[in-house]
């Protein structure tokens, strides 16, 4: 896995009650390595809550991308803005077109009705293309968004004519006053059940998320062992093949040493019977005439053959070692595959 990069592009998801979308946003974040590691920013900024917000950025079909810490920056302030840093991890990413989605979204405003607070948030759609960097020539994949034509989420938006304050409450009939006290406490409850709601929610999609990216692990894992397999098999099989090639070596080495051996008999017994002659030519005609110099010629080339099959034999008997050799090895290599 090689060091982590820094993304060229900052991504700023913020929300705001004030911004509407028709359909989801796509960023494009261009292409990168498989193998490789991204830092990327992501930012929330409270547009239009008066009081401090806490925003949380959720994940869906996102295993690549993760934070050390929680996802959430708490305590902006009206106009403020905060990031946090994630990575972009395609250790176990296939190569291909990728697309996330990532929300950005006020987890404590929507909530407090008389002080007229709208909840804030925005989505974007993360679009990513993963290349295999061993591959050997331009790759191409297939581009399908499942996010296209999907309507953002609709923040929730509460609307007073004249909020209920500490100033004007004082002009309220007695009756009235209950009425909104009960009506405050109500109102508590609810929040509490619906920020408990939203926090099992957070919790669910962070759980999700650790899915998702322990999957694309074990798939990786899965598929590199996959692969290590079919190569050990292939190494098996050449293996078995090699042993057979040299046992049939060794044993063409015991055909071709019988074969030298009856040659080096056969031109001795050639030289033997030769020699009789040219020595019985010699005891009849002497050392000079015509007959005894063609029996000393075949003398000398049955000797010449004689020799040549020693020298065979030697050559074929030196290999013997060689090819045993290759042999027990070949045998002890597909054993060990």
């Amino acid at each position: 896995m090689g060091a982590v990069r820094t993304l060229g592009l900052a991504a700023a998801f913020i929300g705001s009650a004030a911004m509407t979308q028709d359909v989801i946003a796509v960023r494009d974040l261009g292409t990168r390595q498989a193998g490789e590691q991204y830092e990327l920013t992501l930012t929330a900024q409270n547009l239009n809550c008066e009081k401090p917000q806490d925003f949380e950025f959720q994940l869906d079909n996102m295993p690549w991308l993760s934070a050390d810490g929680p996802l959430i920056v708490r305590g902006l302030g009206p106009g403020q803005s905060k990031s946090i840093q994630a990575t972009l991890d395609f250790q176990y990413t296939e190569p291909g077109i990728h697309y996330g989605r990532v929300t950005s979204r006020c987890i404590t405003c929507g909530w407090y009705v008389f002080a007229a607070c709208n909840e804030q948030a925005q989505d974007v759609v993360l679009k990513i293309t993963v290349e295999d960097p061993s591959a050997p020539g331009p790759q191409s994949f297939a581009d399908i968004n499942p996010y296209a034509g999907m309507a953002p989420r609709q923040p929730v938006a509460v609307r007073l004519a004249q909020p209920v304050s500490d100033d004007n409450v004082r002009v309220l009939k007695s009756g009235d006053k209950k009425e909104l006290e009960k009506a405050r406490a109500g109102l508590r409850q609810a929040e509490a059940r619906g920020q408990a709601a939203q926090n099992a929610l957070a919790n669910a999609q962070r759980a999700k998320s650790d899915c998702e990216r322990k999957l694309a692990r074990l798939k990786a894992e899965a598929a590199a062992a996959q692969s290590a397999a079919d190569s050990a098999k292939q190494e098996s099989r050449s293996a078995a093949d090699a042993a057979k090639a040299a046992e049939k070596s060794l044993k063409d080495f015991e055909k071709d040493n019988r074969k030298a051996l009856k040659s080096v008999d056969d031109t001795a017994r050639a030289v033997v019977v030769a020699v009789r002659y040219r020595d019985a030519v010699e005891k009849e005609d002497g050392t000079g005439t015509g007959r005894y110099q063609r029996a000393q010629e075949q003398v000398d080339r049955f000797q010449e053959e004689h020799f040549a099959a020693l020298r065979e034999h030697t050559a074929i008997s030196t290999s013997r070692d060689q090819r045993k050799a290759a042999a027990d090895k070949a045998k002890q290599d597909a054993a060990d595959a």
